[in-house]
């Protein structure tokens, strides 16, 4: 069980929760330009260089917790509810 949970925990929960919040931070976010117009495509119109934007480190270490956060919670849900399957279908076939 120990390693059924950290390889769900560091290769399925992690990574989809890292996707996840940065990308809501980037829209919460959006990047600042000096001089320019920002185009649909994420490009300046003067000089036509990708947009950056710049996470402090706070923002960084409260994203990095949320996402430790979730991927334990998620292990829980993923735990409970084999569990749970298996008792049930335990308890169904005891009827039988």
């Amino acid at each position: 069980m120990a390693i059924l949970r950290d390889v769900a925990r560091v290769y399925i929960m992690e990574p989809f929760a890292r996707w996840k919040l940065v990308r809501d931070w980037e829209r919460l976010n959006p990047p600042s330009l000096q001089n320019g117009v920002v185009n649909t495509n994420g490009f300046a119109e003067h000089g036509e260089y990708p947009l950056k934007s710049t996470m402090s480190p706070r923002d960084a270490r409260k994203i990095h917790r949320s996402v430790l956060r979730f991927a334990e919670q998620g292990w829980s849900v993923i735990y409970y509810t084999l569990q749970w399957s298996f008792g049930f279908v335990r308890a169904f076939m005891q009827l039988r």
